[in-house]
């Protein structure tokens, strides 16, 4: 189930959608709460960008949105650069250390099964269902989400989603690091406007900072 919910979470939370002090944004994944100082030049939604980032949410229906954080400047006109925290449903009332949740990632990473379950389309069928719905026009969703390895804290999983939603077209890169943050999974994930393989590169180290960031936050370090 592990390596379903984290490909569901990277390719559904794809979908398209004032200078300010850094916030301290609060949220709880289960029964903890946590709280993080958010990203040097990112907001949390207000007034339209809050419509968009509820219908962005809306769209995962696996998964917990704790947190969809824009640029201060963005522009509803044009979201190609956001980032989500999010949590597995199915693991809301679970606990498990850091160091065991990657090594159950890392073996699901290595199964033939992922492949295929990557290969099939399956969920791009069912995120252009649900966008089509949200949206009122048609759909089209096509691209790939992969494992990307592991490092000391996450899951890496990148890749990029082009869609196309009427007759508006998007390319987004996205990378995602899974991880557990006082016993809580949680995910972080990075977008931007795709360029190339190196905007991937670049997201899987920024979602990585991010993860490390809430972490450090709501973790004793260890001695």
């Amino acid at each position: 189930m592990i390596l379903r919910w984290i490909m569901t979470i990277s390719l559904m939370s794809a979908a398209p959608v004032m200078a300010a002090e850094r916030q301290v944004a609060r949220f709880s994944v289960g029964e903890r709460e946590l709280s993080w100082t958010l990203p040097d030049g990112y907001c949390l939604p207000k007034g339209t960008l809050s419509t968009v980032a509820q219908m962005i949410s809306s769209v995962d229906q696996q998964n917990l949105t704790l947190l969809t954080l824009f640029p201060c400047d963005a522009d509803a006109e044009k979201i190609d650069r956001y980032i989500l925290v999010k949590a597995p449903v199915s693991a809301l009332a679970a606990s498990i250390p850091r160091k065991q949740l990657l090594t159950m990632i890392g073996a699901e990473f290595d199964k033939p099964e992922l492949k295929q379950f990557l290969e099939g389309n399956s969920l791009s069928a069912d995120l252009e269902k649900r966008m089509s719905s949200l949206f009122g026009t048609s759909a089209e969703a096509t691209g790939t989400v992969v494992p990307m390895g592991i490092n000391d804290n996450c899951g890496l999983v990148g890749g990029a989603m082009q869609f196309k939603l009427g007759t508006v077209a998007t390319h987004v890169g996205l990378g995602g690091c899974v991880t557990a943050v006082d016993g809580k999974v949680l995910s972080t994930y990075a977008y931007d406007n795709y360029q190339g393989p190196e905007t991937v590169k670049a997201l899987l180290s920024r979602a990585t900072e991010l993860a490390q960031s809430i972490i450090a936050e709501n973790e004793a370090p260890t001695p």
